[in-house]
């Protein structure tokens, strides 16, 4: 199997992405771990995630949560126990288009774009800077990078900004605030 990953006990699991098929060697099992729920959980700085309520019961201190996860059909996504620091939008002429990024004055196509980490990743390539320079420079406990999100990823949070606020404060995090210059994901 090309995609079965060994592992010689269960314990060595804990970083592994989701979803995966894993062999434990010393018990001589396999584990299926497919995608969660649709949702917002807490992500423990391992991957795990868990329930607002889950969280608040198991007494986790703060510093053992990574950021609020958002799980959807079109996209998952973290986001930070922190915004980040104040920026210019962009340092750049608005006539400036980047190949791969959805360039639209349809709002349905703007909507449709939940690939804020690419975006990201393609304006850091052009040379840009502004809020997503400081969203990449956000580094998440667990060690990954930040990004800034797109419209169809804030418009996925804001859905759920009620539960997402519960969850950022029970990990004692930041609340989203409505002039927040992006937090990152």
């Amino acid at each position: 199997m090309k995609y079965l990953r060994k592992f010689a006990t269960e314990a060595e699991i804990a970083d592994v992405e989701r979803p995966s098929v894993i062999l434990i060697s010393d018990e001589k099992k396999v584990l299926y771990f497919s995608k969660p729920e649709n949702g917002v959980y807490i992500q423990h700085i391992n991957g795990s995630l868990y329930t607002t309520s889950a969280w608040t019961e198991s007494a986790f201190a703060k510093d053992d949560a990574n950021g609020v996860a958002v799980v959807s059909n079109e996209c998952s996504f973290v986001i930070a126990k922190a915004d980040v620091q104040p920026a210019k939008w962009a340092v750049y002429s608005s006539d400036v288009t980047i190949e791969g990024i959805v360039t639209t004055t349809a709002q349905s196509e703007a909507r449709a774009d939940f690939n804020g980490k690419n975006n990201t990743e393609l304006m850091r390539a052009a040379g840009l800077g502004g809020i997503s320079a400081s969203c990449n420079s956000y580094i998440f406990p667990n060690g990954k990078r930040g990004y800034l999100p797109s419209l169809g990823e804030w418009l996925l949070a804001y859905s759920h900004k009620k539960e997402i606020e519960a969850a950022l404060s029970a990990i004692k995090a930041t609340k989203l605030s409505a002039g927040s210059t992006g937090t990152s994901w």
